[in-house]
């Protein structure tokens, strides 16, 4: 007589799945079919139709810069294009140039970007305590998610080297020989590279910082107080021997007056570390600093019919602002942590910019996404401010003398 098995038939990849890996998938494809809907609208409209709102942002430039023709506007990229200097000291154009040699439409690019962007929420997935559903849940409530995901743009590389450092860093922490796994440490720095140049200086203080012979090792308020110090000298040095001069493009940008020209010209004298924080905070506010912009310029103003100026720009700072703020309510944002850390150094290191661009500091949003979608019992222990009075020894002697009182009378 045949025996009856009674072993559970395998259900490949759905086998061992609980409900919050369920809850990740199914948001993901969620969140990705709104993304793609929001492609058929703004980036490139079905049957023809009139591309009337974009949310791209130099993308045209980019595929312009590889030899393509011009997707976003429809226009033929300008013969005998300069494709030297992807890496400069103004910028960077690497990676999307990468990208749509290797993408070569817009629906290519969007498909690499939305695997890229997984990958990123794989290495998420990594650092201790982390909860990938909250983590994708931070990052799709943040407006620029979808041009991120749905155009060709630096964001992607930059989100992905950040968390991909930051893989590296928790990884080497929980090594007894202190090293982390090198394919992650050379991920990092690739995609730094065809990000933003600025992006690669990031990871590269982070380990010399915390390296065995560094003097601020471990005392993160130092190493900050330092890399300010370091970012004013060297902006001021690269200003005096390149002869820099952004005065023309900021008062073009600012009207010829402002905040931002007076801020310019205090950091072109060396003096970025007194500007650093105001910044920073406006860089993260955008609009927001001005709230009556919003009822008198906002409606007169001529957007070009675009979704990245007119509302995503503006609802991402107002989200960049509410978790900014709820980090600090809970009580997460110490630099005794990791991903405060290189946050605030990733902000220093894009504010140093002469103009106000929020965009930049959106991959700077991933990491504080990352902090608040950890659980609370994986966290890093903070040392109390101050340390609390302990019990004068004639106290302790005496509870300890009856203490043995008792024992004795109960024996």
């Amino acid at each position: 007589m045949a025996e009856i098995s009674m072993e559970r038939p395998r259900l490949g990849i759905f086998e061992g799945r609980n409900g919050r890996s369920w809850l990740l998938i199914f948001g993901c494809l969620l969140y990705f079919a709104f993304c793609w809907i929001m492609y058929t609208f703004t980036v490139e409209p079905l049957y023809g139709a009139v591309n009337t709102y974009t949310i791209e942002a130099d993308s045209g430039a980019y595929f312009s810069r590889a030899g393509f023709d011009d997707p976003v506007s429809g226009g033929r990229s300008p013969e005998g294009i300069d494709r030297g200097g992807l890496v400069s000291f103004g910028g960077s154009t690497l990676g999307p140039t990468v990208l749509s040699l290797i993408g070569r439409t817009l629906f290519g690019v969007a498909c690499l970007n939305c695997l890229l962007f997984l990958i990123t929420v794989r290495w998420a997935g990594s650092i201790p305590g982390v909860r990938r559903e909250i983590f994708v849940l931070l990052m799709a409530i943040e407006p620029q998610t979808l041009p991120t995901l749905m155009t060709l743009n630096k964001e992607i590389f930059a989100i992905a080297g950040l968390v991909s450092f930051a893989a590296y860093v928790f990884r080497r922490r929980a090594s007894i020989s202190g090293k982390g796994p090198k394919l992650l440490l050379f991920a990092s720095l690739i995609l730094s590279v065809f990000a933003r140049w600025e992006q690669l200086i990031i990871p590269i203080w982070y380990l010399v910082s915390e390296s065995r012979w560094s003097p601020v090792r471990r005392r993160p308020r130092r190493a900050i107080v330092m890399l300010l110090l370091f970012c004013s000298v060297a902006w001021a040095t690269a200003v005096h021997l390149l002869h820099l001069n952004f005065g023309g493009f900021i008062q073009q940008a600012t009207g010829g007056s402002g905040t931002v020209s007076k801020l310019y010209s205090i950091q072109d004298k060396g003096g970025y570390f007194l500007v650093a924080l105001p910044k920073i905070l406006m860089n993260i506010a955008g609009r927001w600093v001005t709230p009556m912009y919003f009822f008198t310029g906002y409606w007169t103003e001529d957007f070009g019919n675009s979704l990245q100026n007119h509302y995503i720009g503006i609802l991402s700072s107002l989200v960049m602002l509410i978790v900014l703020g709820w980090t600090i309510v809970r009580g997460r944002f110490r630099l005794t942590r990791p991903l405060v850390y290189l946050a605030l150094c990733y902000f220093i290191f894009t504010a140093i910019n002469p103009f106000v661009q929020h965009r930049y500091i959106f991959p700077g949003y991933c990491l504080l996404a990352l902090e608040l979608s950890r659980r609370k019992e994986s966290l890093e222990a903070v040392k109390a401010l101050k340390k609390l009075p302990g019990l004068p020894p004639s106290y302790r002697a005496l509870q300890q003398s009856r203490d043995e009182a008792v024992v004795r009378m109960l024996s």
